[in-house]
């Protein structure tokens, strides 16, 4: 009687797969149940198959198929576990690296300079409000990114500060990021755009993150142009951590989002309506083009 010749052919047990799934959660196990189906398959079909038809050729190539979809789910698994960028807070290309909020009690400054805090780790993220990851919404803290700490200066393109009321922004600065750090970037000579159209030409008696502090007061993020007496102060911006040295910064809550809702600078007592308190402050990060967040490392 005539036996039909078995083919000779190296058969891949599905069993590593099964293995390696074991190590992520079910939604990151999909490609991976995927592919050990199509293995379990292919490995079913190798067996028992009795036509001669069937070439060695036929089944190397689909087994190398297979490998090659393996090897590109392993990669992206592993890309995505080395730069896991994904909670992150984008909006249109911006990602957001502290939102401030009026009224909470705890001064702005040092949520900023809290080195080591962060509010986009993934089990931080799960007992804050939903409200501190937009402009519009209730929140409970002063929200701080990671990237304050490792502020990737080589990458940045721009570094954005904004005010908001209701979420709706009310004033905005806009400056160079490349090469700076978390402290100086905010500075005149970095400054490319604002909605204030006389800033960038106008002398500044303070521009800086550390503003102003006497008695008690303290002005951070502290834009002036005149400051030397309450009637003659000048100027844009003043974050209030603390106290009420005069009384066009008096406010029942601390910190307070003292602003110019004018195109340009104002006398800060004698402006009347034209001085805003805003709900909230963030400031963005843009990275330059060519930075690919997805990439585990700068090429």
């Amino acid at each position: 009687m005539h036996e039909t010749p078995r083919m000779s052919k190296r058969v891949y047990s599905p069993v590593p797969l099964i293995l390696i799934m074991t190590r992520r959660s079910f939604s990151d196990m999909r490609p991976f149940l995927c592919l050990t189906w199509m293995g379990a398959l292919l490995l079913f079909a190798s067996c028992s198959a009795t036509s001669p038809t069937q070439s060695e050729a036929g089944w190397t190539q689909k087994l190398g198929e297979l490998e090659a979809r393996l090897a590109r789910v392993e990669e992206k698994r592993e890309q995505r576990d080395t730069s896991d960028y994904g909670d992150f807070i984008e909006m249109d290309g911006w990602v957001l690296v502290f939102r401030g909020t009026q009224g909470l009690g705890s001064p702005v400054y040092d949520a900023w300079t809290r080195t080591g805090y962060h509010d986009d780790y993934t089990f931080t993220r799960a007992s804050m409000p939903c409200g501190c990851t937009r402009t519009n919404g209730s929140c409970d803290r002063h929200y701080r990114s990671r990237l304050l700490d490792s502020w990737p200066s080589s990458a940045l393109d721009k570094v954005k500060l904004a005010v908001y009321e209701g979420g709706v922004e009310k004033a905005y600065m806009i400056f160079t990021g490349l090469g700076s750090n978390y402290i100086n970037w905010f500075s005149a000579d970095r400054l490319v755009q604002s909605s204030w159209k006389d800033l960038k030409s106008s002398a500044h008696s303070y521009f800086d993150i550390t503003g102003f502090s006497a008695r008690g007061t303290f002005r951070r993020f502290y834009v002036s142009k005149n400051h030397g007496g309450c009637p003659g102060d000048n100027g844009w911006l003043n974050i209030k951590d603390a106290g009420n040295s005069c009384p066009w910064e008096t406010s029942n809550q601390n910190p307070a989002f003292v602003y110019s809702k004018a195109k340009t600078v104002i006398n800060w007592q004698s402006a009347g309506d034209m001085r805003g308190f805003a709900d909230v402050m963030a400031v963005w990060v843009k990275f330059r083009p060519s930075v690919n967040l997805n990439r585990a490392c700068m090429p």
